[in-house]
Formats: structure tokens, C-alpha cells, sequence
């Protein structure tokens, strides 16, 4: 994929000899011309034309996009669990892409990880840091059931209903020593 690079460009008045205030300013002086067009006189900023060095490798993010649908997630119900979302890599400039599709198809059971080493890049691009981390995996979904609640349960040689009224009958005596 070739990446066409775009440098904003201001019209310049200076003439000879004012390079270097626009160099101060933090600019580079140019000329634009082409075939049958008057020339114009340029500058653009040094910082923007600093980074367009198409021969030089660069290290940055790139988005994962994560494509498919993993059978342990359909059929067996589990979570889908994304670990990371952008990737460090190397690469030209030229070579950069949007993003990195990670297809999850493959993720049939629970114990089955998409790790780093396991991407598929395209051409020109490498991985920073070649570790053996998890990308992408499908966990267990587990349902905690709600424990059913204790009934009071009766004291030896009593019945449900005489606790009750053991209790209502405690709490009225309380009340009538006030």
C-alpha cells in the first residue's frame, strides 16, 4: 500500500537572502514549479517536513479489528475476552496500514488463545516486541445462582407458628414496660 504524503504549504513574499529569518521561524523555504506554471515561492513548516522520510523504519500502534465469530462464543456460550486493541509494530511509512484483521473463527474452545506471535501482518510490517502474550481468547461464561434463602427453622420440640408467636408476644411485653 503507498501512502501519499500531503505537507501544508504557506505562500512566502521574502525574497533572496531571507532564508534564514524563515529557517528561524521554524519554516523551510521552497519553490514550487512545474511544467507551463509561473514558479511560487513556499515554506513549509520544519516539523511537518521532518517526518515524511519514506526510507526510514517507525514504530507506532495500529488498531486491531477483530473479524469473524468465534464457535466457543456461538455454540459452547462463552465471553469473548480482547486482551489488547492496537498492536505495536515497525515499519516504512509506506507500508502502514489502518488497521490488522485478527480473525477469531478459529477460537473453537475455551482453552484457545490468539497470541502475539500468531498475527497475520502484511507485508513490510513487523512486530515491536515478539512476545507470547494473548491477544485475544474466549473465557468460560460462568452464572452464579443465587442461594436459596434460610426459613427459620424451629427450635427442638416447637413448631413454626409457635416461634412466631414466642417472638410477637416478646416484642409486645417490651412494649407495654415502656
Amino acid at each position: 500500500m503507498t501512502t501519499k504524503v500531503q505537507l501544508s504549504a504557506q505562500a512566502r513574499s521574502e525574497s533572496n537572502g531571507k532564508a534564514k529569518k524563515i529557517r528561524t521561524a521554524g519554516f523551510i523555504p521552497a519553490v514550487l514549479y512545474g511544467f507551463g506554471k509561473a514558479n511560487q515561492n513556499i515554506k513549509v513548516k520544519k516539523h511537518d517536513f521532518e517526518k515524511v522520510d519514506m526510507t526510514k523504519k517507525i514504530t507506532t500502534e495500529i488498531p486491531l479489528n477483530f473479524v469473524g465469530e468465534a464457535k466457543a462464543v456461538k455454540e459452547l456460550g462463552g465471553t469473548l475476552v480482547k486482551n489488547m486493541d492496537t498492536v505495536e509494530v515497525e515499519c516504512l511509512p509506506g507500508d502502514l496500514v489502518s488497521h490488522i484483521d485478527v480473525d477469531i473463527s478459529i477460537l473453537e474452545n475455551f482453552d484457545q488463545f490468539i497470541r502475539l506471535h500468531d498475527l497475520i501482518l502484511p507485508q513490510g510490517i513487523v512486530l515491536a516486541q515478539e512476545t507470547n502474550e494473548a491477544v485475544v481468547g474466549v473465557a468460560e461464561t460462568k452464572i452464579e445462582e443465587e442461594a436459596p434463602k434460610a426459613e427459620a427453622v424451629p427450635a427442638e420440640g416447637q413448631e413454626a407458628g409457635e416461634e412466631e408467636n414466642k417472638a410477637d408476644s416478646e416484642a409486645k411485653d417490651a412494649s407495654e414496660k415502656k
